[in-house]
C-alpha cells in the first residue's frame, strides 16, 4: 500500500505569523517615530501588505481555482481603489488647513478678502 505524505503547513504559518508580528511592530514604530506626512502612507502600505499575506496564505487563496482567485483579486483591487480615494482626501487636507489659516489678502489694499465689507 502506497503511503502518502501530508504536507505540513506549520512552518509556513509560523513564518507568516512572525511576518505579521513584524509588520504590526512596524506600524507601531511608525506611529511613535516622527515621520511627518509619511506616517499615514507608510501605515496604509503596511496594512495592504498584511491584507495580502492574510488573503494569500491563511485563506489558502494560492491553492484555489482561478475563478475564486479572480474574485479575491477583484476585492483587493476595490480595496486599493478605496485606499487611493482615502489618500487623495488625506493629502488635500493640508491644503485646506493652510487656506483656513492663511486667508486671501488683497494685494493692493492688504485687507482680508474673507471678511464681510464694512458699510
Amino acid at each position: 500500500m502506497a503511503q502518502t505524505h501530508a504536507k505540513s503547513h506549520v512552518p509556513l504559518y509560523l513564518a507568516m505569523y512572525v511576518a505579521l508580528l513584524v509588520l504590526v511592530g512596524l506600524t507601531v514604530a511608525v506611529a511613535h517615530i516622527k515621520t511627518g506626512p509619511f506616517a499615514f502612507p507608510i501605515a496604509m502600505t503596511v496594512a495592504m501588505v498584511k491584507a495580502v499575506i492574510i488573503v494569500a496564505i491563511f485563506m489558502h487563496l494560492k491553492d484555489e481555482v482561478p475563478l475564486i482567485r479572480l474574485f479575491a483579486m477583484t476585492a483587493l483591487l476595490w480595496l486599493a481603489i478605496l485606499f487611493s480615494i482615502l489618500m487623495c482626501d488625506y493629502l488635500t487636507r493640508a491644503t485646506a488647513r493652510f487656506a483656513l489659516e492663511n486667508p486671501p489678502v488683497d494685494v493692493h489694499t492688504g485687507k482680508n478678502l474673507t471678511t464681510a465689507p464694512s458699510r
